[in-house]
């Protein structure tokens, strides 16, 4: 792990609250030059702590006005079973363009994926989103909405 200095801190703050912040601007509000901001920038590149730089997109702009947490639990895998619930769910989820973001959660059987939904949609929200996908081997019941 990449030890980082309070420099280096503010200037991951900076770039944080935004990416297109030119050189000069971040070296006039950390108190350093142009270049060496750009130093320690590389260098952060290099050593992996920046791993690239994204456009966030509001959702309400392009017509995701609700944001669904979808919680999807897998059976145990049993003895004898030829794939693992765990990574059949993994292989999956990954085409499924409703799911953003998926995590597991210690203390329950499950993991919430984030699917943003179109707005409007609270009728087939009640349903629960990623309805085409309940059929997916290894799911333990309906997903909870």
């Amino acid at each position: 792990m990449q030890a980082l200095d309070k420099l280096d801190r503010q200037i991951l703050r900076k770039l944080q609250a935004d990416g297109r912040a030119t050189f000069d601007q971040i070296a006039d509000q950390v108190g350093l030059s142009a270049s060496a901001v750009l130093r320690r920038v590389r260098r952060l590149e290099e050593v992996g702590v920046i791993d690239r730089y994204v456009a966030l997109v509001r959702p309400e702009s392009v017509g995701l006005g609700l944001t669904a947490y979808v919680n999807v639990r897998l059976e145990k895998h049993a003895e004898g079973s030829k794939r693992n619930p765990m990574d059949v769910f993994r292989a999956s989820v990954m085409g499924w363009h409703e799911v953003v973001e998926c995590v597991a959660l210690t203390g329950e059987d499950g993991h919430p994926a984030q699917a943003p939904q179109r707005a409007g949609l609270q009728d087939q929200f009640r349903d629960g989103p990623c309805q085409e996908h309940h059929s997916l081997a290894g799911l333990k019941g309906r997903p909870d909405a």
